[in-house]
């Protein structure tokens, strides 16, 4: 549902960035504006503790945790690490918490 939003949004607006600055950062800009997102601290570690999604990829699972990250304003990359962590399969979780031990 947001994709379709945010397609809708930049066929509608990208004449008008196009008149102001023919550049597709420009666009790009105007469309992080349009539809940045802040989380509070609460809901960021909500996302956190959340599984995996069953469809997405670790690297997809992974860009998602750092978007979060971001939306909260940064400072909690432990928390990105130790989601990844927390969801691994067993031969990758003892392998990942050799190198990242939180305790």
């Amino acid at each position: 549902m947001g994709r379709e939003k945010a397609l809708s949004y930049f066929n509608a607006q990208y004449m008008a960035w196009w008149d102001q600055d023919n550049t597709f950062l420009h666009a790009m800009d105007c469309m992080y504006q349009a539809f940045n997102i802040q989380l509070s601290m609460r809901q960021a570690m909500t996302l956190f503790e959340q599984p995996k999604d069953k469809d997405r990829t670790f690297a997809q699972h992974l860009s998602y945790l750092v978007q979060v990250n971001a939306a909260a304003g940064g400072g909690y990359a432990s928390m990105v690490v130790e989601s990844v962590v927390k969801y691994s399969c067993q031969e990758l979780k003892d392998v990942l918490l050799a190198r990242f031990n939180p305790y």
